[in-house]
């Protein structure tokens, strides 16, 4: 699970060396540690370091932004980044909030769609403590997507692993039974040879089960012609997919990368569907399993 949460923060009292901005970038770089996350906080000054940084810096979390910068306001800075960017964004300004309202409405009479203001959160400093708050709520519901993803992650991790014990269990206990599983383990090896294995034929041999991988299991198990065997492939490709992997986001929202398939991406809305999709497997091979001669 990554650790880096990046933001770009632009306000040209950067340059100034502003008391006061120091102390709520502070405040930000402290709340965003106590959630075990290191704060990236790249500080920008104006408008054109803005989008020369973002020229090339891929990864962004989170903006934040003066309404005011020198001659540029923020929402001229919002639409440039909107092109490439859907992260959140938060305004804030020395104006009261009904003054930012105003303006805001004003921009949007633009025929600005309104969609433009997605993940979009203004603030007024003067409120101090609303402005932190502010922040720290937009914080925690991205470290909270991160953690989400990554729950549901080690939750089907989880329920395969849960099903490989439940497996190795009821074969360790069963007796008489491997003159079946060779029956299904030579068929299928006559479609497809990769499946043979040294160690599953030990314990046809009648060696000890030992800590058997769970494909290894279902190669004996499932005959290749089951519509069974496919979806186990796709468990296992799937779990050993999840076991390591790296986290990003997108235009379609946060996903996992499989370290060892980098084609293999699992975007957080589709995670819930390959849970149902796992326990859905588990229901099928249990109905599968009263076929056999346990």
């Amino acid at each position: 699970m990554r650790r880096d949460f990046y933001i770009v923060w632009v306000d040209d009292e950067f340059a100034k060396q502003s008391y006061s901005l120091r102390d709520l970038v502070n405040e930000v770089n402290e709340y965003i540690l106590d959630f075990g996350f290191y704060p990236n906080v790249k500080e920008l000054n104006n408008f054109d370091e803005a989008m020369s940084y973002l020229g090339t810096q891929p990864k962004v979390d989170m903006f934040i932004c003066d309404y005011n910068i020198g001659e540029i306001i923020g929402t001229d800075l919002f639409r440039d980044i909107r092109t490439k960017y859907k992260q959140d964004l938060i305004l804030y300004s020395n104006i009261g909030k009904n003054e930012i309202k105003q303006e805001i409405i004003s921009f949007l009479n633009q025929n600005i769609s309104p969609e433009f203001f997605s993940r979009f959160t203004f603030t007024s400093l003067t409120d101090n403590d609303a402005t932190i708050e502010t922040i720290e709520k937009i914080i925690y519901l991205n470290i909270m997507k991160w953690q989400e993803i990554n729950g549901l992650r080690g939750m089907v991790l989880a329920e395969v692993s849960q099903i490989h014990h439940n497996l190795l269990e009821k074969i360790r206990n069963s007796t008489g039974i491997c003159s079946h599983l060779n029956y299904i383990y030579n068929n299928n090896i006559l479609h497809d040879n990769r499946f043979s294995n040294s160690d599953i034929s030990s314990y046809l041999q009648g060696h000890a089960l030992g800590d058997m991988k769970f494909s290894l299991i279902c190669n004996m198990l499932i005959p290749y012609n089951d519509s069974l065997f496919k979806t186990y492939k796709e468990i296992a490709d799937l779990r050993n997919s999840l076991a390591h992997v790296k986290e990003d986001e997108d235009n379609n929202g946060c996903y996992l990368r499989s370290l060892k398939n980098n084609g293999c991406i699992i975007y957080e809305k589709d995670i819930s569907n390959i849970r149902k999709k796992v326990l859905k497997f588990e229901d099928d091979l249990e109905a599968y399993l009263k076929t056999l001669p346990f």
